[in-house]
């Protein structure tokens, strides 16, 4: 529901993932988001980027948008990091690291729920 939201106000997603091109296949039809999120807007391990800022970048060139208009969710602040040095906006959510240790991020969240398509244009 939430990224048929993004979707529907034309906001451009894609994934990124350390995991092999093969896997994230399998993890996304088990989400049911793999109709959702095309072929084409996905960055995996075996796509050949060896940083995860690398890959921040290979997303932002196959969903067509600047990195300064792209927004990364991610549990780590070391992905914040990452999308900092492109200006790109983060949201954190929380999970293996408490809030505080998010602080880098631009905003945080328990969950996707709390998210809105509203919330998301606000961070520009």
């Amino acid at each position: 529901d939430w990224i048929q939201s993004l979707r529907a106000v034309e906001m451009g997603c894609g994934v990124v993932t350390h995991l092999e091109d093969d896997q994230m296949k399998i993890l996304l039809e088990f989400a049911g988001l793999s109709e959702l999120i095309p072929s084409d807007s996905r960055v995996s391990h075996s796509n050949g980027y060896l940083r995860e800022s690398q890959q921040l970048l290979g997303i932002s060139l196959r969903i067509e948008r600047r990195p300064d208009q792209c927004i990364v969710f991610d549990t780590s602040p070391f992905i914040s990091v990452a999308a900092r040095e492109f200006d790109m906006r983060s949201v954190a959510l929380i999970g293996p690291y408490p809030r505080y240790e998010l602080m880098t991020a631009d905003t945080t969240a328990t969950s996707v729920d709390e998210l809105t398509a509203m919330n998301i244009r606000r961070l520009f």
